[in-house]
């Protein structure tokens, strides 16, 4: 369990920013500068957007921790025919796992695309493991990634009362999940 979890769970403390998904520590230790990855394996995340969303891609090795990020994409009010072209050019670049969002808007970008993908079905639980996930990721050190000023800002804003979860933080949840053998009830 991520540290801020144990501290309000397990030893009833009453924690400053207890609502607050990561620290700013955190997301700037993620952010320090860091080489590219040129070798797998790969695992690559898609959160789906359409009208409302945006739909954003990650890619990240798997080589040696700390994982590092090698692509990030972000694609706002586009059809689903661009979408699907997107995942598939990054899927076809960075050869390895592909994990797309399936629920809602996802679903139909994953019955169509045509290279193979693992659905993650997002419900309440699943959310909830996912997002634990990356705190642990971001606890340990484990994750580099260079962030835009848009996502750092939903990475510090991010709090467990959201109603919405920003799409970048989704998608670097899904990818957190994928590997923590988050499998249970989250992939279809």
């Amino acid at each position: 369990m991520p540290a801020l979890v144990v501290a309000q769970e397990v030893d009833a403390e009453f924690t400053e920013g207890e609502l607050t998904l990561f620290s700013i520590a955190d997301i700037d230790r993620a952010g320090l500068p860091y080489e590219l990855p040129t070798a797998g394996p790969w695992i690559t995340t898609v959160d789906v957007g359409r009208r409302r969303d945006a739909t954003v891609i990650n890619t990240f090795s798997l080589a040696s921790k700390p994982y590092r990020r090698a692509n990030f994409f972000r694609l706002e009010r586009v059809p689903y025919p661009r979408i699907q072209a997107e995942i598939e050019t990054v899927s076809r670049r960075y050869p390895g796992q592909l994990v797309v969002e399936s629920s809602g808007v996802g679903d139909p970008v994953v019955e169509n695309l045509n290279v193979v993908a693992t659905p993650f079905l997002t419900t309440a639980k699943s959310k909830m493991n996912a997002l634990q996930s990356l705190q642990l990721l971001f606890e340990r050190g484990d994750i580099r990634a260079t962030f835009d000023a848009r996502e750092r800002a939903a990475l510090i804003a991010a709090q467990w009362s959201d109603d919405h979860t920003a799409d970048e933080i989704m998608s670097l949840a899904f990818f957190a999940a994928s590997f923590a053998g988050q499998s249970q009830g989250v992939f279809l």
